[in-house]
């Protein structure tokens, strides 16, 4: 998408405009770009591999500052309807994963949804990752991303 980001996105490409460079595959999923976008030429997304959990993460997006809040926005789309997917802002460090938030939506077939979901960090010097997942149980669906804003509200 190529609307116009927030001020203060966190996120240098939110419309995948340029490339998916920095967005990695979770569970096998393949990762890449469609020309079907919900604004602008290009969205980003993955489709399904395997059974399992299914998606795509943007890690290492910054620092996370204990006592701030993190608020995600995207929207998504999938190729049937029915699709389930979860939206999560969480803490990673030492590769590990902390504490994370997530938002579950159904999305009906050929429509751009909105899910925002927000994040309090707690851990200081843990990374925030964000992550779009299909997960293991839905139906398998290639699932489009565009238009991400991930902003900070200080605490």
């Amino acid at each position: 998408g190529g609307g116009p980001a927030p001020p203060g996105n966190l996120v240098a490409d939110p419309g995948f405009e340029a490339s998916v460079a920095g967005w990695l595959a979770i569970g096998g999923a393949k990762v890449g770009r469609a020309p079907v976008a919900r604004a602008g030429r290009w969205a980003g997304g993955f489709t399904p591999t395997g059974p399992g959990d299914q998606g795509m993460a943007l890690t290492q997006v910054l620092r996370c500052t204990p006592g701030s809040t993190y608020a995600a926005a995207v929207w998504v789309r999938a190729s049937r309807p029915g699709t389930v997917v979860q939206v999560t802002l969480l803490e990673v460090a030492d590769g590990r994963r902390l504490a994370a938030d997530t938002i579950g939506a159904v999305l009906r077939l050929g429509r751009w949804q909105r899910v925002e979901v927000t994040h309090l960090a707690h851990r200081p010097g843990a990374a925030l990752a964000f992550e779009v997942v299909l997960p293991q149980g839905s139906p398998r669906a290639t699932v489009l991303v565009d238009d991400l804003a991930l902003v900070a509200h200080r605490s």
